[in-house]
């Protein structure tokens, strides 16, 4: 008679499988926590072990969206500069970007310099998700990331407030609602 014979899991088996349930849903605990108490976080002394709110902002010159000319800070300088880190394939970036782009279209009419930097996305994705969706902000493509890198950037989206002088007045990460991007605006400058 040829007979399988299975072995029931043992209790110690069982009890291991329940240990690392319980310690991997810690871990995802522990990381959604982390994570959310990014999201929205006004950082008001820096962003982590990077930029920090009274330093000099770091210089960059990245390519325009057009492909075609050079955004840079100094190009901005004499006028107070708002920068956003985002990305197209961020879900909080697309969700406060129609009043983003309502705020800075000419109609509006700003007394400072804005510039949506996108996150380690290739230049044809970025133009792709502008035309699709008609925004007219003005973008520096950033495909290698080195400017949020420079920046401190450690989540999307995030807000960089620089005075006339080039110096770092404010740093916001995460969702601006319409109310807080009015409130920036008047508050800041």
């Amino acid at each position: 008679m040829n007979e399988t014979l299975t072995t029931p899991k043992t209790k110690e088996s069982r009890s291991q499988t329940v240990v690392v349930g319980v310690v991997v849903g810690v871990v995802v605990l522990i990381v959604v926590a982390l994570i959310g108490l990014r999201m929205g976080v006004h950082s008001f002394g820096g962003l982590g072990d990077g930029l920090r709110v009274g330093e000099p902002a770091p210089e960059f010159e990245i390519p325009s969206l057009d492909g075609n000319s050079l955004v840079s800070l100094d190009q901005m300088e004499g006028k107070p500069v708002w920068l956003t880190f985002w990305a197209s394939w961020c879900p909080p970036c697309r969700v406060e970007m129609p009043d983003l782009d309502e705020l800075v279209s000419p109609a509006h009419g700003q007394d400072f310099n804005y510039l949506a930097v996108s996150f380690g996305e290739d230049p044809q994705l970025v133009r792709e998700y502008m035309a699709r969706t008609g925004y007219d902000l003005p973008v520096g493509v950033n495909p290698t990331s080195e400017v949020a890198i420079s920046y401190g950037v450690v989540g999307l989206p995030t807000h960089i407030f620089i005075d006339s002088d080039g110096v770092v007045t404010d740093i916001y990460s995460g969702v601006l609602k319409r109310g807080q991007i009015d409130k920036l605006t008047v508050d800041l400058w």
